[in-house]
């Protein structure tokens, strides 16, 4: 699943799969916040009895994006590939909310490899 993440990811970015792990990583976290791990990670802690029927992967790198960039409506539609607005704002805030009733599970997670990113692993 964090193949799907990546690829997912790239394709917003308009970036091409290849090149060095490490760059590939870098972008995706500068605009996603997270790495394609920690999003298949977050995809996994999810409730499917709670998500509406059509809820894609690309929903959570939405409301993440937004999360992130802080962009306006109208930059993070288009780097959402052209969305409309309303669809934007309905799948990321819905997939923020979601997120954030597993607070506790990711805020954790997500504090350790921060920990970890930030005095174990080199960032290139």
């Amino acid at each position: 699943m964090t193949d799907e993440f990546e690829q997912i990811g790239m394709t917003m970015m308009k970036r091409r799969t290849g090149g060095s792990a490490q760059t590939r990583n870098r972008r995706f976290r500068s605009h996603f916040g997270v790495t394609p791990e920690i999003c298949a990670h977050v995809w996994g802690l999810l409730d499917p009895t709670t998500l509406p029927e059509h809820t894609e992967k690309k929903h959570l790198l939405w409301g993440l994006m937004f999360l992130m960039l802080y962009e306006t409506e109208g930059v993070n539609c288009t780097m959402a590939g052209g969305v409309d607005e309303k669809t934007f704002r309905h799948w990321s805030w819905f997939l923020v909310d979601e997120v954030s009733m597993l607070e506790a599970n990711v805020v954790l997670l997500s504090d350790f490899l921060l920990f970890l990113s930030c005095h174990y692993l080199p960032d290139n």
